[in-house]
């Protein structure tokens, strides 16, 4: 089985087309999502939307998502060895040591009280982007929804 395509244009969010192979073992790893809001109070919501991403992806047969504590370990230990973890290279090497085949990397940004999530998915093997999701909502307190949205727009394209 091989990822189908999810094409919306209103929330642009898509999956290329023989971009995986679903019959072989496919292991996801959703990395802290990025702040780019002027407001460092939204910080934690970082976490926690790869948090309520990686578990709702989880819920699929045709998945395996990486466990949060090892993405953590294995980027202290980049860290360490480096000044940060900001080329996606070394965000690629981080996917290789664990082991997945596709790396979710994401951000989200507020206008006022609104917010727009992306998430980008990467191969990790050759660093292609294999499919996206663009979410919105009206209040930053509900990423909840946010999250459980884009992952059901992520499963969505692999049912």
């Amino acid at each position: 089985m091989i990822l189908n395509s999810l094409n919306c244009s209103s929330d642009k969010s898509y999956i290329k087309n023989d971009s995986i192979d679903l019959e072989n073992n496919v292991i996801v790893a959703i990395l802290p999502f990025k702040n780019n809001s002027t407001n460092r109070e939204y910080d934690a919501f970082s976490k926690n939307l790869a948090d309520l991403i990686s578990v709702k992806l989880s819920s699929s047969k045709r998945l395996k998502v990486v466990e949060r504590q090892e993405i953590n370990r294995i980027i202290e230990e980049i860290t360490i060895s480096q000044s940060g973890i900001t080329e996606q290279n070394t965000v690629l090497e981080i996917g290789k040591m664990l082991g997945a085949n596709i790396m979710g990397f994401g951000s989200f940004t507020t206008l006022g009280e609104k917010v727009i999530l992306t998430l980008r998915l990467v191969k990790v093997e050759t660093g292609e982007i294999i499919g996206g999701v663009n979410e919105r909502n009206d209040n930053i307190l509900n990423i909840d929804i946010l999250a459980e949205n884009t992952a059901n727009k992520v499963l969505a394209s692999i049912e």
